[in-house]
């Protein structure tokens, strides 16, 4: 899964046509059994066009606060209701 920076971010977005975003943190705990599912779905690898149809990528939100910020994500784990922002997926906890 490609782990995205502040300095990556909006490049690799724009570049994708449908990213999905997991938004985690090292000290978040459910994040990283959250993270085992995603890397099993991320290997499913659906593809359109031969190309994936979903790129599925990580933003540590300790490493890039300003882009958590943007988003709305204050708490962690995020899950249970998806949103679609600009092309990125966000799962977000209703």
């Amino acid at each position: 899964m490609k782990v995205l920076t502040e300095e990556t971010f909006y490049d690799f977005i724009r570049s994708n046509r449908i990213v999905f975003v997991d938004f985690w943190a090292e000290w978040c705990g459910s994040c990283k059994d959250f993270a085992e599912i995603l890397d099993g779905v991320e290997a499913q690898k659906p593809v359109e066009y031969n190309k994936p149809a979903v790129i599925f990528a990580k933003v540590d939100v300790g490493d890039a606060p300003d882009i958590a910020d943007r988003y709305g994500i204050t708490s962690l784990p995020i899950f249970q209701k998806s949103l679609i922002v600009g092309g990125i997926v966000c799962i977000k906890r209703k």
